[in-house]
């Protein structure tokens, strides 16, 4: 199943495992950080936070493969989803195609209809997407070094080389309310990444049983 791309079934199980494992995984863990964090001693949130930060980062990437996956098709779809996970420069891209970017627009690009119409008009009134382009760029070459300092415990300071050796650096304050709102982003990115993947699924299902 996994190189017969090809093959209809084979294709259609893929990518509802895709959605259902894959992506699910990611919005699963999400949710079990933050329920484990709010219980956690002081010296165990800022780890449990870090893992968060992986999940948002992760989860984003997610969202663009599939997105340039069902928008590209290039290759099928399937198959460019087991590619490497999308960089931060193609994140940039991403957020200049869907940014106030009409939903029709979004579905017809995508190849899907009006069965996703919802979460394209949600995908294009997310104006801030480019704000996680640094997490991006610092979980790119693995995870990134960890740093705290002692005088303000609640920041977290974020370091890590690209691939041309330049340096990223981010700070983060993991307060209660930001811990949240990387949870909810996260989860927000997987529900769009599997509806419009389902999408695409059903529309692929339809054609099969109904071919012309």
């Amino acid at each position: 199943m996994l190189s017969d791309f090809d093959n209809g079934q084979n294709e259609i199980i893929f990518l509802r495992q895709y959605s259902d494992l894959t992506l699910r995984s990611i919005e699963v863990s999400s949710d079990a950080l933050l329920e484990r964090l709010f219980l956690a001693e002081t010296s165990q949130r800022n780890l449990l936070g870090l893992r968060l930060l992986s999940d948002l980062s992760e989860s984003a990437q997610r969202l663009v493969a599939v997105f340039n996956a069902l928008t590209k098709r290039t290759v099928n779809v399937s198959k460019a989803l087991t590619y490497s996970l999308p960089k931060s420069d193609q994140w940039d891209v991403f957020c200049g195609d869907v940014i106030e970017t009409p939903p029709e627009t979004l579905i017809r690009k995508m190849g899907i209809d009006e069965r996703a119409i919802e979460s394209a008009s949600e995908l294009s009134s997310i104006v801030d997407l480019p704000r996680h382009n640094k997490l991006i760029q610092l979980h790119s070459s693995g995870n990134p070094n960890v740093f705290i300092d002692s005088s303000s415990p609640m920041t977290i300071h974020l370091l890590n080389y690209s691939q041309d050796g330049e340096q990223i650096t981010m700070s983060i304050n993991l307060s209660e309310e930001i811990i949240v709102a990387i949870a909810d982003t996260t989860g927000q990115f997987i529900r769009l990444a599997r509806d419009f993947l389902l999408t695409h699924v059903e529309i692929r299902e339809e054609s099969l049983q109904n071919p012309t």
